[in-house]
């Protein structure tokens, strides 16, 4: 009889078991209660013991990837100039307009510029009249300055044969001075001292040579006399020839009509055009310098920035970005809306303004539109290693850092599986890889994910992969 029936026909009955029957109803619930403690002990192992995944070291390059965010700007700008001092009438565009080329950009008012150049060609007539006048004056000038060339020039050559008959007269008299003091010397014997050393004689001698003395000391004041009246006349010629005779004021003058012919030139250009600036090309307004009402200041009107061109990215890197970036390289730019990446390059590294250390990197984009946000994405390879891991394998701080590898063991319970600490040093990493150097090789399991926090010694179970 089944334990079913049994049961069944004890309620029917209501008679008592035999010893037979009791005992295979004990040994049936010590089973019931072996499977259920089986139940629990498995449900607490899998509480206690970890789970984990794993995954072999690879020989593998680390690719840094750098993605920043920045404005689409302007790449080629061109400006659209007025006449300084005119009065606008109205504006067409503002900053962010769409223009094409032709499109009306701002309007002059041409009764400003009528009244502008008729004052331009009363002034104009002011400095013909002025210049009349200087040439005349000038003219006047240069015939006074001739004529004082000349006379300077016959003054030296008057000053010169003065200067030199002095000169003549005032060596001949020296001369004659010294032949007296000779024939004085002829006439006295030089070795008889009793007959010249005493009475008039001696006076006569010194009386000779103290004559001779002056003359050469007139000779001397005519030599200079001569050397400063040539030097005052040559003086005199050059002091005429510093007469200006190309007529700097008749030159500036001529200046300022050839300037004004320049603005009236202008002014007359703006009425032929009725007052009208019309834009040279297609593209975006960047700068808008003018305003209904006000007057032009000659510098830029309208700022258009050239959407043929494309456009400009900038992105600031810092310090440590920055050694991913060079100039020339490759990158990949993301536009709102677009799955597509755009592939450029890097056009200018420059340092930063804002950050000290940082750089601020450059790349031309072909599509989107001025303003837009954009993304910037700069990848490089490094070295190949032979022993990268994922990031998440790799636990500790900075010059104390390792991996947990699986291992196996026999135990009086069968194979257990292990965690085992293996200490390394991160040569260099991303995102989700690092590349280390260690006890390791690429037939090790490193664990890269666990169910709860690990440590060394600790025991794991394998979890195994979803189909």
């Amino acid at each position: 009889m089944k334990f079913r029936e049994l049961i069944k026909y004890q309620l029917d009955t209501g008679k008592p078991l035999s010893r037979q029957q009791k005992l295979v109803r004990l040994l049936l619930g010590f089973l019931l209660l072996m499977l259920l403690l089986t139940l629990l002990s498995r449900a607490a192992d899998s509480l206690t013991v970890a789970r984990v995944t794993t995954e072999r070291p690879k020989n593998a390059a680390i690719e840094h990837q750098v993605r920043k965010d920045g404005i689409l700007g302007a790449n080629h700008e061109s400006a659209a100039v007025a006449v300084g001092g005119i009065l606008v009438r109205s504006v067409e565009v503002h900053l962010g307009s769409l223009v094409k080329e032709g499109d009306l950009l701002f309007t002059l008012d041409t009764a400003d510029v009528q009244r502008q150049l008729a004052e331009k060609r009363l002034e104009r007539q002011k400095y013909q009249l002025q210049l009349a006048a200087a040439q005349r004056a000038q003219q006047k000038e240069e015939t006074a300055a001739e004529r004082a060339q000349e006379r300077a020039e016959e003054d030296y050559e008057y000053a010169l044969e003065k200067a030199q008959s002095e000169m003549r007269r005032a060596k001949s008299d020296w001369k004659d001075a010294e032949d007296r003091v000779d024939e004085f010397w002829d006439d006295h014997d030089r070795d008889d001292d009793d007959d010249w050393s005493i009475g008039s004689s001696r006076s006569e001698l010194d009386t000779l040579e103290e004559r001779a003395k002056e003359k050469k000391r007139a000779y001397n004041d005519a030599l200079r006399a001569r050397d400063e009246a040539v030097l005052a006349a040559k003086r005199a010629i050059e002091d005429a020839a510093l007469t200006d005779p190309e007529g700097a004021e008749a030159q500036v003058l001529a200046l300022d009509i050839q300037l004004l012919d320049l603005q009236i030139a202008d002014l007359q250009t703006v009425l032929a055009q009725e007052g009208q600036v019309l834009s040279e090309l297609d593209g975006v307004v960047t700068e808008l310098g003018i305003s209904t009402g006000k007057k032009t200041t000659g510098e830029a009107s309208v700022v258009i920035a050239e959407s043929s061109q494309g456009w400009r990215l900038g992105v600031t890197l810092d310090s440590d970005e920055a050694k991913y970036a060079a100039r020339g390289d490759r990158v990949s730019v993301f536009l709102p809306g677009k799955q597509k990446e755009i592939q450029s390059v890097i056009e200018t590294i420059a340092p930063s303004s804002q950050e000290p250390g940082a750089v601020e990197v450059v790349a031309l984009v072909p599509e989107g539109e001025l303003g837009q946000s954009a993304t910037m994405q700069i990848s490089k390879k490094g070295d190949n290693y032979p022993v990268c891991v994922p990031i998440g394998a790799l636990h500790g701080a900075e010059g104390d850092q390792y991996v947990l590898r699986l291992t196996e063991s026999e135990t009086v319970l069968g194979r257990v599986k292990t965690a085992e600490r293996v200490s390394v040093t991160l040569e260099d990493s991303n995102d989700t890889r690092a590349a280390v150097s260690g006890a390791l090789s690429g037939q090790d399991e490193i664990i890269v994910s666990s169910s709860k926090s690990i440590y060394d010694g600790d025991r794991v179970r394998l979890e195994e992969p979803q189909p």
